[in-house]
């Protein structure tokens, strides 16, 4: 609904159809979260030409505005509504490499609502001896005037929140601080700056050149406050247009066409057979496979019987530019012409030679070609 509003406003204001985007993303979103994100756009008649990771796109924005292209480290803390990353990003001329990068796809400014939501929740039961929590309309009212005084305090030290016929027709009124809004949220403030700490534990904060806050939730002055400090009293970049800062390389601008974006994976890739343990091809996060998140499965019928760890499994992962793994497998024939079988039995020696030296031929071709469409297999079935 959101993608399809905003197309449409789009062609109302260029007077033209517009079947084509580039969309954003957090770093950190993982496999399911960008394939859902290239599912609603298409449903909403938009061709994905390439999902961007919205620090990426902040860095090239910041990076252009220098004279010199000399080698620059830019750090992107990254704070929206509902997510967080962080990503240490190496540029040099047109070249951006992605160092490293962290986050939560689960902590952003809604969280920090949620908790002033319980605390004035709490508040009303308190002196009313009334509870609002099951009235969906209440709290949304509520919700909607924490919001406000959360931007408010973003500039102030206090703002009011008044609700009329709130509850049972009672009114609420309340002056909200910031100070309260920071003790009811310093644990995720906190949070943030331990993400930034694993993402750099192989980096000296010394050498990073810029540091630059994207996202609503970082005009929380208690937000800036923690990253200077942790920086050593660096002051870091922040302002309204470093949120639209991915405009320049989604339009396809002149100064951005002979861009290369070199960007890493930030989950550890994984595959488990038949123990419930993960075998970590990239390893990252937590070695019992219920605890990560499942991308598919998928069986394999008809190997023939033989000792262990004989046949040959080839399972080629691949991650496009997008972010989105894909995974093909395939096994080795071979085995049926090495055990004593009665097909093995019935062949010279010169017949298995060239037989095996054709599986292995198409083996290594589907090695080479994991991202082979579907007439393509069948031509080397």
């Amino acid at each position: 609904m959101l993608l399809r509003k905003m197309r449409e406003t789009a062609e109302a204001y260029l007077r033209e159809k517009i079947a084509h985007a580039i969309i954003t993303v957090p770093a950190y979103f993982n496999d399911a979260q960008r394939q859902a994100t290239i599912l609603a756009a298409t449903i909403s008649g938009l061709n994905v030409i390439r999902i961007i990771n919205e620090s990426t796109a902040a860095a090239i924005f910041i990076s252009g505005l220098y004279e010199n292209k000399d080698e620059k480290n830019i750090l992107v803390f990254h704070l929206g509504g509902g997510t967080f990353d962080v990503s240490l990003v190496k540029c040099e001329i047109d070249i951006f490499q992605v160092v490293a990068t962290n986050g939560n796809t689960n902590l952003g400014g809604k969280d920090f609502d949620q908790r002033v939501v319980e605390y004035f929740i709490e508040l009303f039961k308190n002196q009313t001896g009334k509870g609002v929590r099951q009235d969906n309309r209440a709290v949304q009212k509520l919700r909607r005037e924490v919001e406000k005084a959360k931007r408010t305090l973003s500039s102030q030290y206090q703002a009011n929140i008044d609700i009329e016929s709130f509850f049972d027709n009672e009114d609420f009124s309340e002056t909200f601080t910031r100070a309260k809004f920071e003790e009811l949220n310093m644990d995720l403030f906190h949070l943030t700056i331990k993400l930034v700490v694993e993402a750099l534990k192989n980096v000296n904060k010394s050498t990073i050149d810029e540091i630059v806050l994207v996202g609503g939730s970082t005009r929380t002055p208690k937000i800036q406050q923690l990253v200077k400090e942790f920086f050593y009293g660096k002051e870091p970049l922040c302002g309204v247009y470093l949120d639209e800062s991915v405009a320049g390389f989604l339009s396809g601008a002149e100064k951005t066409r002979d861009i290369a974006l070199l960007d890493v994976n930030p989950f550890s890739i994984s595959i488990e057979v038949h123990d419930e343990k993960a075998r970590q091809i990239i390893p990252r996060e937590s070695p019992i496979m219920k605890d990560n998140h499942i991308f598919g499965k998928f069986d394999l019928h008809g190997i023939p019987r033989a000792p262990q760890c004989v046949p040959t499994i080839v399972v080629t992962s691949l991650i496009d530019i997008n972010g989105i793994l894909t995974t093909k497998y395939a096994y080795s024939l071979k085995i049926q012409l090495n055990v004593k079988e009665k097909l093995g039995e019935n062949l010279s020696s010169d017949d298995k030679t060239t037989i095996e030296t054709a599986i292995e031929g198409q083996i290594k071709w589907l090695e080479s070609n994991s991202d082979a469409d579907v007439d393509e297999l069948k031509q080397h079935k």
